[in-house]
């Protein structure tokens, strides 16, 4: 029987051990049991947190197993009873069973068990879960019996923890291959340049931006030192390395460039950081480095700075006090030094002044007005400004009037202003004045009937109060037609709503203000005028409402205008005219070299033969044709450039192509000129200058066309376009060419020409392209060398003028 335990037992252990998953535990100890105890089911259960699962079973009805899927370790149960105790239970039959758990009897569960053995399954110190031994027949256990059962449990837990095991290694190598994977693709992406050197400085990895940055390949890089790849810059670098490995600390962002390393460019600034890379164990692997080009950050430092000190020397030099003040906290961040010239504080003393002594600072009858004008300025929007007047003490205890204007400088995180940035001037002189001036409304408004401008005052409600003699005369109407808001009645439509907008900010912001706006005249006519409105005090500081004058700037308005329009004409010309001289100083140069040459070899020698005069004389004549078609055509595009107007008539567009094309015709009888069909077209445009283009077109044809050459010429109609082709067989224009004919004075390489130089003047195209650009339409050329040559003129069929 022993022998026969032993056999079974191991044949157990080594289906045991070759069990894949939980699963299959129930199949091997029912496969092995039952021979030697007859066992007709097997169930494995397991601990998990303070539940038991069954994980499977042999032997059981589903009925049975699906009652008793789960349960907690606290419940009356005999598994639960077995993880609770770590000892074993045997129930020898069905009725010893109910007689300890009484409570299951009336589950009336179903089954083909009697008697019932449930063991621990331990590994070590902890109990992992339960396995019940089901039999038959009622029984007693044996001690042997007992002894296979607690041997199976143990060894079911072995198997259960070589399964555990099997998952974590499993579980490890898919982390380890995923975190691989990853730091693979963050090397392949990330745009900076990441490496890997081993001890002997040599390159064991490297990612896509690096060997970008160094202008090789990976491949290259790998086993490779710097100082083999780079032999000047490279012994540098690896000093820093070595450094590293030798203190064991890393030196990061060094900025390394020509300008401190021979070998390398020094229009370029690289950030370098090398660290030590170890094992877990603190072995050394090598040297880790990153490298980031930053030229262009330190371009854009070096410009930052440069614009720093150029706005510091702005700041310093208007003579405005300018001030940055944070608005959360109260204080002046930033002051220019003409503050002190006002205030007596120097830059320092304000920007370190507590809050306190800057709100003592302002007049008390204005600290209402601040708080109110600090909320208008957390509403401000970027780009608009608001203004103010106020006054402030300085050092010595005399209170000055300042203008200022203000917006938002920065704003935080949540788009809410943070710093607002301030111009302010002294008007302290300013407002003595007008105080002085309105102490006296009576003298006031007997000055202002004898002023020459018209002179007006307003009161509270934005009312007119006052209208001196002047406007009423021009005007032409009584003083209580225009007092209150009657003068709006003549203030041109177009303007009312902006004299409205202005009068009511200038209220709101009890601020001055200056508009320019169109008035009725007495004569029926709407002038321009400039308004000037200032506010009004009384000797204690009341808003009074404002006071101001209206001046007549039509005339100069209408001047201003004019001027510029003659200005842009007159810029317009000198530039036509600065072209125009240098296209003639430059193409009147060569035939007139000529003619000076030909003409002094025939006054220098007396005795040339005959036959060489007629020569130099034909020469002569040729130049002067040549030079008479230069002047011609440069006075076309001179008048182009200066804007010579085209005439607009209805013209049919066939019959004027087809009279270029006889004139053509006639004078060209060593070609062959054809007609592929003229469209029937009328449009609106000048018709000698479109004969012009189509001469101008086939006179190109039929000098870079050999003699016997074709030449067609047709016309289409083309949706809202005509559409005018002039087809050659000639020599064909070059591909660098090509771009260029449209050039003035440019023609093709002459070495291509076949015979005689055709002549010509290079001003032909562009005449062409300034006569159909005039009438709107487009011109360009299609050549193959050796095949030929096509212009293609678009104008557009309008029969509107």
């Amino acid at each position: 029987m022993v022998v026969e335990n032993s056999v079974t037992l191991q044949a157990a252990l080594n289906g045991l051990m070759h069990v894949q998953t939980a699963g299959e535990l129930s199949e091997v100890i029912l496969q092995h049991s039952r021979p030697l105890l007859g066992t007709v089911a097997a169930t494995v259960m397991l601990l998990n947190g303070d539940q038991l699962e069954v994980m499977t079973y042999q032997g059981l009805t589903s009925q049975t197993m699906k009652a008793m899927q789960r349960f907690p370790v606290a419940a009356p149960l005999p598994a639960s009873e077995v993880v609770r105790t770590h000892k074993p239970l045997f129930f020898e039959s069905r009725e010893a069973f109910w007689e300890a758990y009484p409570h299951l009897k009336e589950m009336n569960l179903r089954s083909q068990v009697s008697a019932m053995a449930y063991c621990p399954i331990p590994f070590e110190d902890q109990t992992l879960g339960v396995i019940m031994f089901g039999f038959e027949q009622p029984r007693t256990f044996a001690t042997q019996e007992r002894v296979f059962m607690a041997t199976l449990a143990q060894q079911s837990g072995q198997a259960l923890e070589r399964l555990r095991l099997q998952q974590c290694e499993k579980l490890l190598t898919q982390q380890r291959e995923e975190a691989f994977a990853t730091l693979q693709s963050m090397m392949d992406h990330v745009p900076i340049g990441v490496a890997l050197l081993d001890t002997d400085l040599r390159f064991r990895m490297v990612n896509p931006a690096l060997a970008r940055s160094n202008h090789q390949s990976i491949s290259e890089h790998l086993g490779q030192r710097l100082s083999d790849l780079f032999p000047q810059a490279g012994p540098h670098l690896e000093a820093h390395m070595r450094k590293v490995m030798d203190t064991g600390e890393p030196l990061l962002n060094l900025e390394i460039s020509g300008k401190n390393v021979e070998g390398m460019r020094k229009d370029l600034t690289w950030l370098c950081s090398y660290y030590p890379v170890r094992t877990p164990e603190g072995q050394l692997l090598g040297i880790g480095c990153t490298v980031q080009d930053i030229t262009a950050l330190k371009v854009s430092e070096q410009k930052l700075q440069e614009s720093q000190h150029f706005l510091q020397r702005i700041a310093d030099t208007m003579p405005t006090v300018l001030y940055l003040n944070h608005l959360h906290e109260g204080r002046i961040m930033y002051a220019n030094r003409h503050i002190q010239e006002i205030l007596g504080y120097t830059p320092e003393e304000i920007t370190q002044m507590p809050v306190q002594d800057l709100v003592a600072s302002m007049h008390p009858d204005e600290l209402a007005q601040a708080r109110a004008h600090h909320q208008q300025l957390m509403q401000l929007q970027d780009g608009e400004t608001i203004e103010r007047e106020y006054r402030l003490r300085d050092r010595g205890g005399s209170w000055h009037w300042l203008y200022s204007r203000q917006t938002i400088f920065s704003r935080d995180a949540d788009g809410r202003p943070l710093m607002a940035l301030t111009g302010a001037v002294d008007i302290t002189e300013r407002k003595l004045s007008e105080q002085a001036f309105m102490e006296s409304d009576f003298r006031f408004q007997r000055i202002a009937d004898r002023a020459p401008v018209m002179i007006w005052m307003s009161g509270l409600q934005q009312e007119t109060t006052f209208l001196n003699q002047v406007w009423l005369d021009y005007t032409g109407r009584s003083r209580e037609e225009d007092l209150g808001y009657g003068w709006f009645s003549l203030v041109h439509p177009d303007d009312l709503n902006h004299c409205a907008q202005v009068c009511k900010q200038a209220y709101a912001d009890v601020a001055d203000f200056e508009m320019e706006f169109r008035m009725l005249r007495h004569d029926g006519v709407y002038r321009w005028l400039v308004n000037r409105g200032i506010r009004r005090f009384t000797p204690d500081g009341q808003f009074q409402g404002f006071i101001g004058a209206c001046i007549d700037i039509h005339d100069r308005k209408m001047a201003e205008a004019a001027l510029q329009d003659s200005e842009k004409r007159l810029l317009e010309l000198m530039d036509s005219q600065k072209r125009f001289v240098a296209d003639a100083a430059h193409e009147l140069r060569n035939p007139l070299t000529a003619i000076q040459g030909n003409m002094d070899l025939l006054v220098r020698f007396k005795n040339i033969p005959e036959e060489e005069k007629r020569d130099i004389i034909r020469d002569v004549q040729k130049e002067a044709n040549r030079l008479s078609r230069l002047v011609h055509d440069m006075l076309q595009l001179a008048r182009g450039d200066a804007g010579a107007a085209l005439h607009e008539d209805h013209l049919e567009l066939h019959e004027v192509l087809l009279e270029a094309f006889r004139d053509i015709e006639r004078m060209s009888p060593k070609h062959t000129l054809k007609l592929e069909g003229l469209c029937p077209t009328e449009l609106i445009g000048d018709a000698d200058r479109l004969k012009q283009v189509g001469i101008i077109l086939l006179e190109n044809a039929v000098k870079y066309t050999p003699p016997g050459g074709e030449i067609t010429l047709s016309l289409n109609c083309e949706a809202d376009q005509a559409v005018i082709r002039v087809k050659d067989n000639g020599m064909g224009i070059s591909a660098e060419d090509l771009p260029r004919v449209f050039e003035r004075f440019f023609r093709a390489d002459r070495s291509r020409y076949r015979g005689e130089d055709p002549g010509g003047t290079g001003l032909g195209l562009p005449i062409a392209r300034w006569i159909v650009e005039g009438h709107g339409g487009e011109i360009h050329l299609e050549s193959e060398p050796g095949v030929g040559t096509t212009a293609v003129v678009r104008l557009p069929i309008s029969l509107e003028e």
